[in-house]
């Protein structure tokens, strides 16, 4: 951590974040709250961690959207000895898995050779199917894909909201931290004002003295209410600078770590404070805290309905067009698996 008010590093430090902060964070200017808070909720590292379990989780979204891509696949085997081509078999199938179980494919089949196997013969032309599978029983109501997509999905939306309530952490203690900072600024500032109004009467008591009108004990009685005060605005000034360390704890700039020193004050707008920090009405089903829980349960359900639904028996229906293209005509046949 590098402070501002070092008076080794202070000259080019500051320097050098002059040209990092806008200029709502340059010296002898205000550092509000929004400011502050904007600048925390941006730069601070564990906001960014937060939002990195958020990316996380959306990853895992995607990876499971990608289970209902069509999957494109060729497959060739071909066997040549001594000049003799026993076989040569060609098959290219699209399989379109759904949301709802249902799963269509298309096939295009070519073989040839001279020791083929009789099922495969299909006198030298293309063989073209098109069919559907469906599950009657195991998987009809719930299948594995479409749980786990839907289990992306909730965990996604609980990512959000945790990430949301540990956002709201970090901001309500930096929230805390700038509030001790700004309300023992304005003990300084009542200090310092004190200070004055001592100053005044000293300098008005000793011109009285030296005029006669009062004895010297009451110069040294003012003088020492003047001392006094002096050193009340001192510990003030201490405490002020120990609460600025405190919220600067909450600061990072370009992943570099800021203290905020004296030239920089804390400024609140006490109306617009109460405007935005104030509210008549709570409703505790908002909470981030509850809804992820809610997220949460939701997925324990899915996976309790799958499980149900695995205790049923498989049943499984396919059906398949098949088409023999020759180069002359074709002939149509159809065939149920």
């Amino acid at each position: 951590m590098k402070p501002l008010n070092s008076p080794l590093l202070s000259s080019v430090f500051f320097g050098l974040l002059l040209f990092i902060l806008p200029v709502s964070l340059r010296s002898q200017e205000p550092l509000t709250m929004e400011t502050y808070l904007s600048y925390v909720k941006k730069h601070h590292p564990f906001v960014k961690q937060a939002q990195l379990k958020l990316t996380e989780s959306e990853v895992k979204l995607l990876k499971q959207r990608g289970e209902f891509d069509p999957k494109l696949s060729f497959d060739q085997k071909q066997k040549t000895f001594n000049g003799t081509t026993y076989y040569k078999k060609e098959e290219a199938r699209l399989s379109i898995p759904s949301y709802y179980g249902i799963t269509l494919d298309a096939t295009m089949q070519q073989a040839e050779g001279n020791y083929l196997n009789p099922e495969n013969t299909v006198s030298g032309e293309r063989l073209l199917g098109v069919g559907a599978s469906i599950e009657l029983g195991r998987g009809l109501l719930s299948n594995p894909r479409q749980t786990v997509l839907k289990q992306a999905k909730l965990f996604t939306q609980q990512a959000k909201e945790e990430n949301a309530l540990e956002i709201n952490e970090i901001l309500t203690a930096a929230s805390h931290s700038y509030l001790d900072w700004y309300k023992n600024y304005l003990v300084y500032k009542i200090f310092d004002q004190f200070v004055s109004n001592a100053k005044f009467r000293f300098e008005g008591v000793k011109i009285r003295m030296e005029n006669g009108d009062l004895a010297l004990i009451d110069t040294i009685e003012a003088r020492i209410a003047y001392n006094q005060r002096r050193l009340d605005r001192e510990n003030a000034h201490l405490e002020w600078q120990k609460k600025a360390l405190n919220a600067s704890n909450y600061l990072w700039i370009e992943q570099e770590a800021v203290v905020i020193n004296e030239t920089l004050y804390p400024e609140v707008n006490e109306e617009k404070f109460f405007q935005r920090y104030t509210t008549d009405t709570i409703i505790i089903e908002n909470h981030p805290k509850l809804r992820a829980l809610g997220f949460k349960q939701n997925k324990m359900l899915l996976e309790q309905r799958l499980q149900r639904n695995n205790l049923l028996p498989q049943v499984s229906l396919h059906y398949q067009w098949l088409s023999l293209i020759h180069k002359s005509r074709s002939c149509l046949e159809r065939r149920t698996r």
